[in-house]
């Protein structure tokens, strides 16, 4: 459950070229089912627009989200966190295209895609390292605002910060859509599939993660046992975004549903699940997710908090992020205690102690019997 240094001999891009080893270039999506907005200018609101919400298929390009800007001004200028892991020599400026879907009613003004780079223990913020002038298909590059989806795109050039990064190391990536003009148009623009042609000779790029929908209250349960996943909360306070948000598909193969409840940067939060006891008596508590070493602290009911210190070593450790010869992101088991719990529904929370600034939460399983931890596998599963 912890952020631990690279283990020798586990170098995540050995197992990479192991796994996806190939040659040429491919497309690599940068955002398509999560729009999480990280700066936000000129009194434009942001909102993600789910389709299975709305029941409005067209509000996404592709996929079932997308980002929706409207402001009065005509100057919808955001930055999105997390984009995408991204290694700038797979990205060679003047060579490279980006490209984007749209829809508006209204605005025929002009962006600049930049994309912005954060390294951890390199960079102290995220670096303005890439940028491209998008062409909307109107006249001069202009968006079409006729209320129908439309290609912009352009060609990535090196930004000021471009040297600041490392060019063989993988960045976090954010996108940053900037107007250059259009001022004055009130107006409803929908963002869908940023994404880019990534030259490699090495590893083609990993599919975009997939969207996993919380299902609060859901949980699995066989003989002496109940498990639940962290995104399927009740109640919590857990931002949204954040480090920990899966990249890709592989990253979610890791995880117990593909996902999990998780925030950085952060401190003060909690989460309240509601399991459901099959049978009266004394459990063991096991917790499966990642987390720095400060302490947390969770309960049953009204039953007396009780801690955890994060300094046993965790069990069954998984590696869900690389990143070379610094630091990797591992999902692992650790036992949290023990609690006598009745039958029927029960209250379980979690709250973060002060100082606590990252955390992320795969599943968790109670449990009778005893219990070897094997990756996201339940109990009763072979």
């Amino acid at each position: 459950m912890r952020l631990r240094p690279l283990a020798a001999g586990l170098g995540p891009a050995a197992a990479f070229l192991a796994l996806f080893s190939a040659l040429g270039s491919a497309d690599v999506i940068l955002l398509d089912e999560y729009w999480v907005p990280d700066i936000v200018v000129n009194e434009v609101e942001v909102a993600e627009i789910d389709t299975l919400e709305t029941g409005e298929a067209k509000d996404a390009q592709s996929g079932e989200c997308s980002a929706l800007l409207t402001n009065e001004t005509g100057w919808p200028n955001v930055r999105f966190r997390n984009g995408a892991s991204l290694r700038l020599n797979e990205v060679p400026a003047g060579e490279s295209d980006v490209k984007l879907w749209y829809r508006t009613d209204a605005w025929t003004g002009k962006w600049t895609l930049g994309i912005w780079a954060y390294r951890y223990q390199v960079t102290e913020r995220p670096m303005d390292v890439l940028q491209a002038e998008l062409d909307g298909g109107g006249a001069g590059g202009t968006l079409l605002a006729d209320d129908e989806w439309h290609e912009a795109k352009g060609i990535l050039v090196k930004s000021p910060e471009y040297d600041a990064v490392p060019e063989d190391k993988p960045l976090t990536i954010f996108v940053w859509l900037r107007p250059t003009d259009g001022w004055g148009v009130p107006h409803h623009t929908y963002v869908d599939r940023i994404e880019i042609d990534v030259v490699t000779d090495e590893t083609p790029p990993l599919e975009a993660a997939r969207r996993v929908r919380p299902n609060p209250g859901a949980q699995a349960a066989g003989e002496d046992w109940v498990w639940w996943e962290g995104e399927d909360a009740v109640e919590h306070t857990f931002p949204p975004g954040g480090a920990y948000l899966p990249h890709n598909v592989q990253e979610q193969a890791v995880l117990s549903n593909g996902a999990w409840l998780q925030f950085h940067g952060n401190e003060g939060q909690g989460a309240k699940w509601e399991p459901v006891i099959p049978e009266a008596g004394r459990y063991t508590v096991w917790c499966r997710g990642v987390v720095y070493e400060e302490p947390f602290r969770w309960r049953f009911g009204v039953q007396p908090w009780q801690g955890w210190d994060g300094n046993q070593e965790p069990l069954d450790v998984q590696l869900y992020r690389g990143t070379d010869d610094e630091w990797d992101v591992t999902d692992a088991w650790s036992r949290l205690g023990e609690v006598d719990l009745a039958v029927g529904k029960q209250t379980f929370e979690m709250e973060t102690s002060p100082g606590l600034l990252s955390l992320a939460l795969d599943c968790f399983l109670i449990t009778k019997n005893d219990f070897t931890p094997r990756g996201s596998k339940k109990p009763d599963e072979p």
